[in-house]
């Protein structure tokens, strides 16, 4: 699989791994692909397009994906501790439960200036760590908050 950039330039040819830890893929275009596994830990997705894609069981681990468009992207029991997504448009984004009830884990995750308008965040834990955009009240959202 050829990932490209949003102008169609190669950023990486991938073969069947679904590893792309600590990647260079600023402004990749992954819109409506599924991506279920995949690891991203570490990677570089500022401004990258992922409109309509499916992140299944996805890790995040401090990806940095500020400034990202994730219009309707479904994250489904991912794992999003410590990940950048300031300025990232998240509208209308399902950061939610997986198929056996388990929510996506937003520990330390900054969304300061992020657009969450219509996203389902329902099972999402948060720490004290997290931030959220100004005016967003995450227990409103049915997100859980744990001490850890």
């Amino acid at each position: 699989m050829l990932i490209k950039d949003r102008a169609g330039n190669v950023l990486i040819e991938m073969d069947e791994t679904t590893q792309l830890d600590g990647a260079a893929l600023r402004h990749a275009d992954f819109s409506h692909l599924d991506l279920e596994g995949y690891d991203f830990s570490d990677t570089d997705l500022r401004e990258s397009d992922c409109s309509g894609t499916t992140f299944y069981w996805t890790n995040f681990f401090r990806a940095n994906c500020e400034g990202g468009i994730f219009l309707k992207a479904r994250f489904c029991g991912a794992v999003l501790d410590f990940v950048n997504f300031r300025f990232a448009n998240l509208d209308g984004a399902y950061i939610s439960f997986d198929n056996l009830r388990s929510g996506c884990s937003l520990l330390g995750a900054d969304f300061s200036s992020a657009n969450l308008e219509g996203a389902d965040l329902k099972g999402s834990r948060y720490n004290r760590e997290t931030i959220f955009p100004a005016g967003f009240d995450p227990q409103s959202q049915g997100m859980l908050f744990v001490e850890k």
